[in-house]
């Protein structure tokens, strides 16, 4: 993949695709002393006030006593961002930096993992920390990267050795607006202001890409939603995807591209596929490549961008799938490898820890974070987390590993057997047949029977399908004290509690536009809606008819039943989100449901 697509794709560089000439900093919270809230963008500042953009376009300023402690501190971290004086470099430093990067290439890849971008050390699962050097054309491109994510400021140089352009990150996320000098090292307003001629239509070229894979993953999750409804089966033609998973006004540029010819021509679709494909199919792609990079789409729901020979080699791809052993509630024996798990618990240490684990035949791989002030038998409460359809241990472990020090938790993230990476939440209809939940079972009695943690302090959460095998959890369980499923649905049936079934705490967090939110039906699954599976387990659970609405914030509503001995069932709605809630209110939900998890108790 060239760097300009990197750039564009991972960086903010969003005005090469012509959507805009100065992306901003990311949109936050801002508290007055006072009290008062304001979401705005970052513009700049000096030692007495601060400019703040709010999301109408217009500019104010703010005085910098006037505003909380900790915007004051999120300040101060921005003003490490670039100065408008430097020297350019040198030609002996710039040909260094084409050295460096040519062997940090060498050393380091990036993944998506939740539809984020980390980098890792090559042919590994370790997440990344040192410099960042890329050279792509005249982009000459130093950084810094931490625990995989861009950290500091990364700079743009010309071949020249002039600073072309900076941006600042904390925690890989933007935390100023980007700034640009021309070549005479004049600060300038955008970046196509700072560009030449022919870099301006190279990065235009390059912008045109990143847009088209933004259209491409929106079909390929409209693809996804569709299938679900429709028994696996994606539809005949891209067409029946309208109107109910794409609105007709918006299809012709999803749906298809401008060629070099000037004409508009639709992606080509791999008809005769099923969610039991091979996750490696090309389902989706471009009419044409770009630049010599095709625009591709996965049955998996992903969307790729390849360099000719790896998109010849993706369309005849085969993956092998494992082997199954049956999904029973617990068939592996015992003893062994409770004993083993006991052993490998037992040996770890405060922070980070990673454990591959053998059981039914597949190896399970684990990321456990322990707090700092962790000590063996301390028992601690746990939280085990389930990344989505396709997705790794690593997203859910970046996501709630932060809280084991807040908390005092002990946070596990699981994986689910690779390629596929799909949790067997037994629906009759995905064909998962691997024994997640007797395998999560065994963990939870190794980490009980090492006295690790607290038995009556169990819970779990999970995103997407990571939530529905929550449900599943819930079902055919008796181990956790409190649940957390999040933008996901419930299967009829496969989910309902039964006469085994025991009471549990659960909050379901999901956007009022996620589909699974209205629930769907087809011959072999029925989806409830949000509001029917409250109603499932608020009269499991014995819990009030009518619930207590609170906010938390215009965005977050709280719907909480009440019932007998502290149980509760609660959905906490996001307005305006779908299935990816954005970064604020995802961090505000997920404070909202460890607390409600962590005051759940299990008797013994």
């Amino acid at each position: 993949m060239k760097i300009w697509v990197t750039v564009l794709l991972f960086l903010c560089f969003t005005a090469f695709c012509g959507l805009a000439q100065d992306v901003g900093s990311e949109l936050r919270t801002w508290t007055a002393v006072n009290g008062k809230k304001v979401e705005a963008q970052f513009v700049s500042n000096n030692d007495e006030q601060v400019v703040l953009r709010l999301t109408n376009g217009k500019t104010f300023k703010v005085p910098l006593n006037k505003l909380s402690e900790a915007d004051q501190d999120f300040i101060k971290a921005v003003s490490a961002s670039p100065s408008a004086k430097e020297e350019p470099k040198s030609a002996e430093e710039i040909a260094a930096l084409a050295r460096l990067a040519k062997e940090w290439k060498e050393k380091v890849e990036s993944r998506r993992n939740d539809g984020d971008r980390y980098y890792y050390k090559k042919g590994t699962d370790t997440l990344y920390s040192g410099k960042y050097y890329v050279v792509e054309g005249p982009a000459y491109i130093e950084g810094t990267i931490k625990d995989g994510r861009f950290e500091g400021v990364i700079t743009i140089y010309r071949q020249s050795g002039s600073r072309m352009g900076a941006l600042a990150f904390k925690a890989g996320k933007q935390i100023a607006a980007e700034k640009w000098w021309n070549d005479k090292g004049d600060p300038v307003e955008s970046q196509l202001e700072a560009l030449g001629k022919e870099e301006a239509r190279e990065a235009k070229n390059r912008g045109s890409v990143a847009e088209l894979l933004n259209n491409m993953k929106q079909v390929t999750n409209a693809l996804f939603y569709y299938a679900i409804d429709h028994d696996g089966r994606f539809p005949a033609s891209l067409a029946d995807l309208m109107p109910d998973y794409i609105e007709e006004s918006v299809d012709n540029k999803l749906l298809s591209m401008e060629c070099a010819d000037g004409s508009r021509k639709p992606w080509h679709y791999v008809e005769g596929l099923t969610t039991g494909s091979q996750p490696g199919k090309v389902i989706l792609y471009s009419p044409e490549p770009i630049g010599g990079e095709w625009i591709v789409g996965l049955v998996d729901g992903s969307g790729q961008i390849m360099e000719e020979e790896e998109f010849r080699a993706y369309l005849l791809k085969d993956v092998q799938l494992p082997s199954g052993k049956g999904d029973s509630s617990s068939t592996e024996p015992r003893g062994n490898l409770s004993n083993a798990l006991v052993a490998q618990l037992a040996s770890l240490s405060p922070g980070g820890n990673e454990l591959n684990v053998d059981y039914g035949g597949q190896s399970r791989r684990l990321l456990i974070t322990l707090p700092k002030k962790w000590e063996h038998q301390s028992q601690h409460p746990v939280l085990f987390c389930f990344h989505g359809a396709g997705g790794k241990a690593d997203g859910p472990s970046r996501r709630w590993s932060p809280h084991a020090d807040k908390r005092g938790l002990i946070v596990i993230s699981a994986e689910a057997v690779q390629p596929l990476a799909k949790w067997n939440f037994r629906d009759g209809f995905h064909a998962e047949e691997h024994d997640d939940v007797g395998f999560v079972l065994r963990v939870v009695e190794a980490l009980i029977s090492g006295k690790l943690v607290d038995p009556g302090a169990v819970y779990a959460t999970g995103h997407s399908s990571g939530g529905l095998f929550c449900y599943r959890l819930a079902k055919q369980t008796d181990v956790f004290a409190a649940l957390s499923p999040m933008s996901c649905g419930m299967v009829k049936g496969a989910h309902d509690p039964d006469a085994k079934t025991k009471s549990v705490a659960i909050l379901q967090v999901i956007g009022d536009q996620d589909k699974s939110f209205r629930g769907s039906s087809n011959p072999k699954v029925t989806m409830y809606s949000a509001a029917r599976r409250m109603e499932v387990w608020r009269k499991f659970n014995q819990c009030a008819a009518r619930p207590e609405i609170t906010g938390q914030g215009e965005e977050l509503e709280v719907h909480t039943f009440a019932g007998p001995s502290g149980m509760e069932v609660v959905l906490c709605k996001a307005k305006g989100q779908g299935h990816f809630l954005r970064s604020d209110l995802r961090d505000k939900a997920d404070s909202l449901a460890l607390d409600f998890l962590l005051k759940h108790r299990k008797s013994r």
